[in-house]
């Protein structure tokens, strides 16, 4: 359920007098408290060893592995041996959804953690005299709002890329810890940051085609075990998303293959469409429960009320177009049957490929396909906002459109871990050894179904045949079999289908809709005033831009209103 601290800086040599049970901890410079018992309570630790206390929060997907290969007899117990053996890789060793703290009771020394590819935050902020801290944005952000200046550069990254990126939050006294690390902290401020992972695309070139699916199938199989067998531990009833794509239905597949029932599929999309209709069709030949729920109209989606729901939740770290129908679909939900909320997430960028294998440039980022909006573009690469070094462009996604965007969601739900096969850090590092050559594009993917899984072969993804050959026109893909419907879509003879989140048709066919952003906007573009370079860039993204770059500036006019005075 999270937690939230307060470290004090202190010269002072004072007598340590401990305050501990098992839900907070206090002494003279320090006091965190966990925000009662969560979801997966036995995954959660809070104790203290000799002069060390030890938090860790989340969902460890193989602490069970964990506790027989070190054959001990609690999770506990098998946590600290891992700590002792290795105190700044130990948390290579786990899998899962996780953030941790752990404090040197007598020097005073904090460290916080985050998972390899940061599933939870953590979020701080920094006084003269202490450090605050929690893995809820809210606790953080509404401290004292009067605080909070907006950072203008992590404004463009939001508005650019969906999202803040790297340590930035939307106010310059508000940062977050980035993937795969450990951060430490004394009482003289000194602050040090430790990778314990980071994203390697590094191609084995004895891999081929046949050891690849082999390899995948063996790996995606240990990763689904994983979670599902997680939900089992606890009790609780499966919830797997499902839509007309590829990921989606490999995960909801692979999990009844193995033997694995009571698997309730959620899907959310427009009435008639292939996303209602494939996901329909699936549940039923495999025999799952099905839920749909419809985005029709987008309903919910354009009013005030809905915008600043999402957004006080979010506190504008991700774009709100990008979760606004995951989350109107799954809040009517009765969360406390289900665990896991297991996802196909990035599954085909992951068996295939995310953007090209060149250099990038942090100054030139023309070229990145997984952008948002590119209206501002220059902006951000004119200002050098983007502070990190990447080494080619894939990981530059991975880091920014994979971990930051789409791996954000979980922020919505933070009673749930959301979870994703292709997200399993051994299923996931295998892939980026994989030869580029030989995962670009659909083939590996399609090869793995076909060879592996050919009953998911025989349902489209989003109206392509699995293993469909594809002829390149004008620079894009296209399967031969769409050519023919595209050019009579073109001339309008065939209706475009609308797809899962059609903004555009949803915003030009409701007047009410128009007037709702129209008003919001109109209403709060003058907290920007005092930021005259980034106001006049935000009328124009919003007077000239599509209605996702419209709801990009008005997720950050709403996070200025919910969480600033300035």
């Amino acid at each position: 359920m999270g937690f939230k601290g307060k470290y004090l800086f202190s010269d002072k040599k004072s007598i340590i007098n401990i305050r501990f049970n098992d839900l907070k901890y206090e002494d003279e410079n320090f006091v965190i408290k966990k925000n009662g018992k969560g979801k997966f309570y036995n995954d959660d630790l809070f104790f203290i060893d000799e002069d060390k206390l030890f938090l860790l929060d989340g969902v460890i997907l193989n602490n069970s592995e964990l506790i027989n290969e070190y054959n001990e007899k609690t999770w506990e117990k098998t946590y600290l041996k891992l700590y002792k053996e290795d105190s700044q890789n130990f948390l290579s060793k786990l899998r899962g959804n996780f953030v941790g703290v752990i404090y040197e009771i007598k020097t005073k020394k904090l460290t916080l953690f985050t998972d390899q590819l940061k599933s939870r935050n953590i979020y701080y902020t920094m006084t003269e005299d202490s450090f605050i801290f929690s893995n809820s944005p809210i606790d953080i952000f509404s401290l004292d709002v009067s605080k909070n200046k907006l950072d203008e550069e992590a404004a463009y990254l939001l508005l650019t890329f969906g999202a803040t990126l790297e340590k930035r939050t939307l106010f310059e006294n508000i940062k977050k810890l980035s993937y795969g690390t450990l951060m430490e902290l004394d009482q003289l401020k000194n602050m040090k940051e430790i990778k314990y992972y980071r994203i390697a695309i590094e191609e084995d070139s004895t891999i081929d085609e046949n050891k690849a699916i082999e390899k995948i199938e063996e790996l995606f199989a240990q990763a689904i075990q994983r979670e599902y067998k997680k939900d089992l531990e606890y009790g609780y009833i499966h919830l797997t998303e499902l839509s007309a794509g590829r990921d989606s239905r490999m995960n909801t597949w692979f999990a009844k293959k193995m033997g694995y029932n009571d698997i309730v599929n959620i899907t959310f999309s427009q009435t008639n469409e292939l996303d209602e209709k494939i996901p329909k069709q699936i549940s039923a030949d495999i025999k799952n429960e099905w839920i749909f729920k419809s985005l029709d109209n987008g309903i919910g989606i354009f009013n005030e009320k809905n915008i600043e729901e999402i957004t006080k939740i979010t506190c504008g770290e991700v774009h709100y177009g990008t979760v606004a129908h995951s989350y109107h679909a799954i809040k009517y939900l009765n969360l406390d049957i289900f665990g896991l909320l297991h996802t196909g997430q990035l599954g085909d960028v992951i068996i295939g490929n995310f953007g090209n294998n060149i250099s990038v440039s942090t100054k030139d980022l023309g070229n990145i396909k997984y952008l948002y909006s590119k209206k501002l573009l220059k902006k951000v690469e004119e200002k050098g906002i983007i502070q990190e070094h990447y080494k080619s462009e894939e990981e530059f996604n991975y880091v920014n459109r994979g971990i930051y965007v789409t791996n954000g969601s979980y922020l919505l739900f933070p009673e749930m871990s959301v979870v994703s096969p292709f997200l399993d850090i051994d299923f996931f590092n295998f892939c980026l050894k994989i030869p580029y050559n030989l995962r670009k594009g659909k083939a590996l993917y399609d090869n793995w179904i076909l060879k592996k899984n050919k009953k998911m072969a025989k349902y489209t993804h989003n109206g392509r045949k699995i293993g469909e050959k594809e002829i390149k026109i004008l620079g894009r893909t296209i399967p031969l079999s769409q050519i023919f419907p595209r050019i009579l879509k073109k001339v309008k003879i065939l209706k475009n289908e609308k797809g899962m989140n059609p903004f555009d048709n949803w915003y030009s066919e409701n007047i009410s809709y128009r007037n709702n952003l129209s008003n919001y906007f109109k209403n709060n573009i003058s907290r920007l005033n005092q930021f005259k370079e980034l106001k006049r860039d935000c009328i124009t993204l919003y007077e000239n831009g599509n209605v996702r770059e419209k709801l990009q500036v008005i997720g950050l006019l709403a996070t200025l209103k919910l969480y600033s005075t300035n």
